[in-house]
């Protein structure tokens, strides 16, 4: 189960471990239940984030589309670079982020 955080005007979710399609049923019902919670807004913290697939990335695009039906908005933020890279693999990177992604390379 990720935490989720509902002390503000902004959810917060911090995705840790991997995305994929081995816990997409249990990840869809903990997003679900955070965009329940009455604040206008949930932030997808994606720091933390090990591994992801297609099916993860669907499950992202399926939240953000049931954000908007609700008149709410849902932030994905701080992509790790293992989300970030699938994202742009899939040119879904500026779908998915808030904001311009700037790439840092290490070293």
């Amino acid at each position: 189960m990720m935490p989720v955080d509902s002390a503000g005007p902004v959810a917060t979710c911090k995705f840790e471990g991997e995305i994929t399609i081995f816990r997409a049923a249990e990840l869809k019902d903990t997003l679900l239940q955070a965009l329940a919670l009455p604040e206008p807004a949930l932030e997808i913290d994606l720091s933390s984030v090990e591994e992801i697939d297609s099916t993860g990335i669907q499950l992202l695009l399926a939240l953000q589309q049931e954000a908007r039906r609700q008149d709410k908005t849902v932030i994905c933020t701080q992509p790790s670079p293992q989300f970030l890279a699938v994202a742009q693999l899939l040119n879904l990177a500026d779908r998915l982020l808030a904001g311009p992604v700037v790439l840092v390379e290490e070293g």
